[in-house]
């Protein structure tokens, strides 16, 4: 951005509010408050601040939040997890361990969303050491779990749940190929 960049009041009034709250953190006296919204402007106004970068931060940053908080919940429930494969590939077989449980379950191919989320969730079970399962989960039993749960759910905020669910869990299954690739 330049100082040539012409934006509605409105919009820098937001990204302004944005970049002062960042930079008042911290701050202990309105003075302080006070400069640091004029820092703020000064910065904008000067170009060092991505308008872009703000907007999508302040379109997409309450959803990413709520994804990080989702994540956070996981790993106290369930602890770390780097160590699970992904149980991915070509040569796999996404849905062999559900159909492996067609004796028990009954699993056909015509089952509905929400019997199909049972099967998944009584599937990743009985491979989760954490849920008492033989310890051979992994990072896909655990996705397609929460996809088969979105798939089932007919409710909008439910729906909503379960989709930052999936969003956390494909964040750490992120993080368990990048620890992976470090290691």
């Amino acid at each position: 951005m330049s100082k040539d960049t012409q934006i509605p009041v409105g919009e820098f009034m937001e990204i302004r509010d944005a970049v002062a709250g960042e930079l008042r953190k911290g701050a202990s006296s309105q003075t302080q408050r006070t400069t640091l919204v004029r820092q703020a402007e000064g910065l904008i106004l000067a170009g060092y601040v991505d308008i872009d970068a703000v907007r999508t931060e302040q379109r997409f940053g309450p959803v990413v939040a709520e994804v990080l908080r989702e994540v956070t919940r996981s790993l106290e429930k369930h602890g770390e997890q780097l160590h699970l494969p992904m149980g991915t590939g070509a040569d796999t077989h996404p849905l062999d361990t559900i159909s492996a449980l067609d004796d028990v379950t009954g699993l056909r191919p015509i089952m509905n969303a929400a019997e199909i989320a049972s099967v998944a969730t009584l599937d990743t079970k009985a491979h989760s050491v954490n849920e008492g399962g033989d310890g051979t989960v992994t990072w896909w039993h655990i996705l397609r779990e929460e996809v088969f749960e979105a798939a089932a759910e007919e409710h909008v905020v439910a729906l909503r749940a379960e989709l930052v669910q999936i969003a956390a869990v494909a964040v750490k299954m992120i993080d368990a190929l990048d620890a992976k690739a470090g290691a």
